[in-house]
């Protein structure tokens, strides 16, 4: 186990280099002494009667300069390196095998990711960012910022595929009030597969479709699909709140993007935004195929949320299937959760490191490598603010991440989104100043009664 903080082995060469310097010039200082002994009369031999002293500390004195010029380039030559890596340790490029961050609140975990963004963009690498507590808004200017999107535009490639994944969304989310069964998941993918038919539905029309399912439902007294139909128009609840209310996004820089979930009204839609925007991603990260190298770097706030925790013998979530296929793709997630327990079990296990900011969090399948440690490095280890960082099998020890000395600037200009009622508004400009047709409206209103019926029973669609 190493530790950054302490540097032992800078420490080691850098007393050894003084040591060699203060015994070598102590030897020339006792051979100069004696020689002036000799010229004196007070010892009858030279102690080396061919020694050139002064020469010989001029060499020492060379040599001592080139061992601290060897000893300073080493030094300056290890910050650089560790100025390319996450806490000096981790490089950027084996984030794409992800990254979980844990540690209490407060203790830092935000500063880390902050300096992996820093990192990531300065090697041209696309940024995601869920950001659940508006904390990274100030520390990058000029990016792009979402601060409402539409749920149902999940992703996939055609009508059929995102009108599944809204069902398995759906699922997801209701999972913890009433699992929907298979017959409705089976009515509920034939409603929405119309629906995607015509575009990505909003969710009035999802709500709208539910509603007719609902009154099926109860009218043909499938009383428990009924009551699950209802869960789910409970949730979708505050996704129809969340549709009256106002975009506020930000059109910048597409290097960075950050989707600030910090003013949704409930944990619920901060979750339904996170599985939205992961399913998207994956998706788009599909159709440009496998990559071996990190094009994307999402961080993950509050990923316990969304990649939940579950038993050895339950299924995955959609959030830990996505997050286990996008790394194929080049995508890298820092998953950042404030305790492993909450999280799935396996992840701790199945990323390129795992930073742990204190002692508390560090996983169960990680401290059994704290039995190696020397007894006597046992105190300097495990007391005092640490970070511990296990990465290509191996325990490292640093100092608590600091957090960043200045902000980002992507020196990209900004603009408000248009909001969609502003994209609307030419379009009934133009409706009112088209003039309307006052002769079919005579003819209709003079057209008996059992005409209108056989016209309208006509117009009805065959079953």
């Amino acid at each position: 186990m190493r530790g950054r903080a302490g540097m032992s082995w800078i420490r080691v060469v850098a007393i050894l280099v003084i040591l060699a310097g203060f015994l070598g010039y102590a030897y020339v200082g006792a051979l100069m002494a004696s020689q002036k002994l000799y010229e004196r009369g007070i010892i009858k031999e030279s102690p080396m009667p061919t020694i050139d002293a002064k020469a010989i500390a001029t060499q020492v004195a060379q040599y001592t300069a080139v061992a601290i010029t060897l000893l300073a380039i080493a030094v300056v030559v290890k910050k650089a390196v560790e100025s390319t890596r996450v806490l000096g340790v981790v490089k950027v490029g084996d984030l794409q095998r992800h990254l979980l961050l844990v540690g209490h609140t407060g203790s830092g975990k935000t500063n880390t990711a902050k300096q992996a963004i820093a990192l990531a963009i300065r090697r041209g690498v696309k940024v995601v960012i869920l950001d659940w507590k508006g904390e990274y808004i100030g520390y990058i200017k000029g990016a792009t910022v979402v601060r409402k999107v539409n749920p149902w535009d999940v992703g996939g490639r055609s009508a059929k595929e995102k009108a599944a994944i809204a069902v398995e969304l759906l699922r997801e989310i209701t999972r913890d009030i009433a699992d929907v069964s298979s017959a409705s998941a089976a009515l509920l993918l034939r409603e929405l597969v119309k629906l995607y038919g015509r575009g990505v539905p909003k969710t009035s029309e999802v709500v709208e479709s539910l509603e007719t399912f609902f009154r099926s439902a109860m009218a043909e007294r499938r009383l428990a699909e009924a009551n699950m139909a209802a869960a789910l128009l409970r949730r979708l609840l505050w996704l129809q709140i969340d549709e009256e209310r106002k975009s506020r996004n930000i059109i910048g820089s597409d290097r960075v993007v950050i989707y600030d979930l910090s003013e949704l009204g409930s944990v619920y839609l901060k979750t339904i935004y996170s599985l939205t925007v992961l399913s998207k991603t994956y998706y788009q990260a599909m159709m440009g195929g496998q990559s071996q190298t990190l094009k994307t770097l999402m961080i993950a706030e509050e990923c316990q949320n969304y990649i939940r925790g579950r038993r050895f013998d339950e299924p995955p979530s959609i959030g830990e299937r996505v997050a286990n296929e996008l790394r194929a793709y080049g995508v890298g997630m820092v998953l950042i959760s404030p305790d492993p327990v909450q999280i799935p079990w396996h992840l701790s296990r199945d990323v390129a490191a795992v930073i742990s900011i204190g002692l508390q969090a560090v996983p169960d399948s990680i401290k059994d490598m704290f039995r190696t440690i020397d007894p006597r490095q046992v105190k300097r280890v495990m007391t005092g603010r640490k970070a511990y960082i296990y990465y290509n099998g191996r325990m490292r020890v640093v100092g608590y991440p600091k957090p960043p000395r200045r902000p980002i600037d992507l020196k990209a200009e900004t603009r408000e989104e248009p909001t969609e009622e502003a994209r609307e508004e030419p379009k009934e400009t133009e409706e009112v100043q088209t003039p309307t047709p006052k002769q079919p409206e005579t003819q209709a209103e003079e057209t008996p009664i059992e005409q209108k019926a056989t016209v309208e029973s006509a117009g009805e669609p065959l079953e």
